[in-house]
């Protein structure tokens, strides 16, 4: 290959992983979006950080605090 010509880059295999979807009350949500907002994370954080405290085997680092894109 010539010096300017670059190697075809192997795409990354996604990880694994599911879809939740579920209802929860109106308070509920109301206190979840409030708690997210006030900390500057995501509902699913906070939800992936619950679980994690609850003993289930989470990976907190491989999920971005703040779903916001950089602008």
């Amino acid at each position: 290959m010539g010096p300017f010509t670059q190697e075809p880059k192997t795409p990354l295999a996604p990880s694994k992983a599911a879809t939740l979807k579920f209802e929860v009350p109106d308070t509920v949500w109301t206190a979840l979006r409030q708690e997210a907002l006030n900390r500057r994370v995501t509902v699913k954080y906070l939800v992936l950080e619950a679980l994690a405290a609850k003993g289930y085997n989470v990976d907190l680092a491989a999920v971005p605090e703040d779903g916001r894109r950089l602008r």
